[in-house]
Order: structure tokens, then sequence, then C-alpha cells
């Protein structure tokens, strides 16, 4: 349990390098395959697989290779137990900036996302500087 926290980072760390570059080999070593993908943002709720979620990133044109400035951080690590716990963050993927909502279980040696449940804006120039 020491090193929850740190492994955790290290995981979500993971998570904005995958989604940055759309990297879906490195996203599988986090996500859970039975994990779900959520977002109410759109009516009515889009709710996926991970495989299906996996075709949409690899799909995008990563921002990495647009040269986007990254746009990502953790607002809040709440552990609940020794095997689960709760992440939020928010990340831009332009034209979309994104507040997730992880839920994690750590099976097997390691934390895993379980689900990832979000909402999004469209891209403004009042997000833009969110970070600054």
């Amino acid at each position: 349990m020491n090193n929850s926290i740190s492994e955790i980072q290290q995981l979500i760390q993971h998570y904005f390098d995958g989604l940055y570059r759309c990297d879906v080999a490195l996203l599988s070593q986090i996500f859970h395959p039975d994990a779900r993908y959520v977002t109410a943002t759109e009516t009515p709720p889009l709710i996926l697989s991970v495989p299906e979620y996996f075709k949409i990133v690899e799909q995008r044109t990563s921002p990495e290779s647009l040269g986007q400035e990254r746009q990502d951080q953790i607002t809040s690590i709440q552990i609940l137990s020794e095997t689960t716990a709760v992440v939020t963050l928010e990340c831009m993927i332009a034209p979309r900036y994104f507040y997730d909502v992880l839920t994690l279980i750590y099976m097997d040696d390691q934390w895993w996302i379980i689900s990832k449940v979000f909402h999004y804006k469209i891209f403004n120039e009042q997000i833009q500087t969110h970070f600054q």
C-alpha cells in the first residue's frame, strides 16, 4: 500500500502519454481487458468495450504528431481500499477538453483502469488558458 500513490501516478502518466501519442500498445498495459469507456456528453450515453475504444484511439491523428501543447493534470486520487481507487483528471485532445473519472482496481500485482467515465467540452479560447 505504501507505493500506491506513486504507482497510480505512474499509471496516469502512461494514460496521458498513451492518449497524447494515440499509443494503443501503451494503453493496453493499463486498461483492464474488461474495462468500460463511458461518456454521458452524448445522448444516449456512449458505452464501449476496451477494443471498441482502442479502435477510436487508433483512428485519431495524435496530438503529438500535430505538435499540440500538452495540457493534462491529475485533479485528485482517492484510494478507497487496497484494491480500489478513483482518479479524476483533465486533459485536452483538441478540439475537446476532457474531464475524466477513472476507476482503478488492483489485481495481478498492478493497478488497472476498469472504467473511464468522462465529459468533454469543445475547445475554445477560455479552455486554452485553463492551466495558466
